[in-house]
């Protein structure tokens, strides 16, 4: 699951520039999708660094039975 975060974290970020022209564009649709895409990124970000941490206190936790 972290890795499939990161990966779509890194496609959204690594096409910015595409989706600002989607955002400009004429069309509401396509406003609208990158609009959501954007606004998801903090989320996404948020969860990810969260599944991190409790991976982490798992792996010590374990590590100590």
């Amino acid at each position: 699951m972290l890795a499939r975060l990161l990966d779509e974290l890194d496609a959204t970020t690594s096409n910015l520039g595409e989706i600002e022209k989607e955002i400009r564009s004429s069309s509401l649709e396509a406003r609208r999708a990158s609009l959501a895409q954007v606004m998801s990124l903090p989320m996404r970000a948020t969860a990810l660094r969260n599944l991190a941490i409790a991976l982490k206190a798992f792996s010590e936790a374990a590590g100590s039975i």
